[in-house]
């Protein structure tokens, strides 16, 4: 009787912790000329890459709003002074999910 619950329970725990196949909207509201959003999937070496930008960019005036691939649907690039998205190369070619940034 506990196995019918089982998988109820972790779907739930799942969602709740954040692990889920949908992407959530973020409540960035920063835009404008002198911001730059920054996409990125969270791997250490990206994550340093992003913090260097960050803090070289504080310094001349500019604020970075940053985001998940995943989220990619919910920014407009055109509300950005620049957008950089750091994907992966797939076989020799670019994402179709990047494409749009090119």
């Amino acid at each position: 009787m506990a196995c019918k619950y089982f998988s109820p329970v972790i779907a739930f725990a799942l969602l709740f912790t954040g692990c889920s196949i949908y992407a959530v909207r973020p409540n960035r509201e920063v835009k404008g000329e002198n911001v730059v959003c920054i996409l990125h999937n969270d791997t250490r070496f990206k994550t340093e890459v992003v913090k260097t930008v960050s803090n070289s960019l504080a310094g001349k005036g500019c604020s970075v709003v940053t985001g998940r691939i995943k989220q990619a649907d919910f920014f407009n690039p055109a509300d950005y002074g620049a957008v950089v998205y750091m994907t992966e190369l797939w076989a020799w070619h670019t994402p179709w999910h990047s494409v749009r940034y090119f």
